[in-house]
């Protein structure tokens, strides 16, 4: 079988195997919205029930995700620098690798909080603007009826009604002013302060809520992209091949981590709030990532070998890095062991055996390790 061949078929066979580890998790997940339907005691032991194994994967996923940058990607971070580094004679003790890694990590960060902060203030920006004119209309025949409105208040309670029916309107519709209005006027100030930190303390939660949608949403984008990164210099490994038992080992290899991958992603997907299309294009987007990595290296394999491309890999798959550690220290650690109740060490576990499996999957793998001659290193030397 010619070796092109041979690289088109394992393309396809990459593409499905990675594409259903990817949908298991998510059906998983919908199977187990369906179970938790429910009613009574029943819906409620379900959910915790679910919530519980989900919570343990999402734990597993993070062990592979510490595993994948610290021991698979970093390794090839700090090769492909260093030959850079060499060839360049550029001789330093900086630890560039590192700070390439690093730097990921803040690349992200940065990001994120600038996304962030336009969201933020985006939401502030509708909330003032959100005054249609036919509720201005409402509102304006509303204060005038309260002015004219004769109790035994007193006037400045009266205004101080004015006031509060003014800030309400402007989070709920006219109709349900005009029914708090109606019972208000028999409250005493106490009541009035009451209803007004309870709004405040809604449209809080409102924004709250808005911002872990972005945060969530944004983190399962940037993660989808730095392992569909990841997948696609995999491919390139295949596609760079030019013997088929080279091409056969590096596949079985790149096919169970792969898989491993594809379910820990589909995990972190069907955990954020992304629309149910969306995590669909990304399993799409990563599934097709190690297909294009080997189309590419088809096409270039006489171009590849060159100190630019060990300088562009070194660099993206550094990225890449931080991006894996941002993911499992700031989004999966801290949801998973802050907010949580009991079965501390079942999470722990859980970890250790998603890093377990990562580093399985590479011992089982690994290409033995040249020999260090005890003559040519200096530091050996009696």
């Amino acid at each position: 079988m010619k070796v092109e061949i041979l690289k088109v078929i394992l393309l396809i066979a990459l593409f499905i195997v990675t594409l259903i580890c990817g949908f298991l998790p998510v059906k998983l997940v919908s199977y187990s919205q369906r179970q938790t339907t429910h009613a009574g005691s029943t819906r409620q032991s379900n959910r915790k029930r679910y919530k519980h194994v989900f919570s343990c994967l999402s734990c597993f996923s993070a062990g592979v995700f510490l595993a994948t940058c610290l021991l698979d990607l970093f390794p090839d971070v700090r090769q492909n620098l260093s030959d850079v580094l060499i060839l360049y004679e550029i001789h330093t003790g900086f630890p560039v690798p590192e700070f390439v890694m690093v730097f990921g990590l803040f690349i992200i960060l940065i990001t994120e909080q600038i996304v962030l902060e336009f969201k933020e203030k985006s939401l502030q920006q509708a909330n003032t603007d959100k005054k249609p004119l036919l509720h201005q209309a409402k509102q304006k025949q509303i204060e005038e009826d309260a002015l004219s409105f004769k109790s035994d208040l007193t006037i400045s309670g009266i205004e101080d009604d004015v006031s509060r029916f003014r800030e309400y309107h402007t989070q709920d519709s006219a109709s349900d002013i005009e029914e708090n209005f109606s019972d208000s006027s028999s409250e005493d100030s106490h009541s009035h302060h009451h209803h007004q930190h309870q709004h405040q303390h809604h449209h809080h939660h409102d924004q709250n809520i808005s911002k872990g949608h972005s945060q969530s949403v944004l983190r399962s984008i940037l993660l989808t992209v730095a392992l569909s990164l990841h997948s696609i210099f995999e491919g390139l490994a295949i596609g760079l091949a030019r013997k088929e038992s080279n091409i056969l080992t590096i596949t079985s290899a790149i096919i169970l981590h792969k898989c491993t991958l594809s379910l820990s992603l589909g995990i972190n997907l069907s955990h954020s709030k992304l629309h149910y299309g969306s995590i669909i294009r990304s399993l799409l987007l990563f599934s097709l990532a190690a297909p294009i990595g080997i189309s590419i290296g088809i096409l270039i394999i006489d171009l590849w070998d060159s100190l630019t491309s060990s300088l562009i890999q070194g660099l993206l798959q550094g990225i890449a890095c931080g991006t894996f550690l941002y993911i499992t220290f700031f989004e999966i650690f801290p949801s998973e062991f802050n907010n949580t109740k009991g079965r501390r060490l079942c999470k722990v576990l859980f970890v250790l055996f998603g890093f377990s499996v990562v580093c399985i999957i590479m011992f089982l793998n690994a290409e033995p390790a040249t020999p260090i001659d005890p003559c040519s290193h200096p530091r050996l030397h009696p």
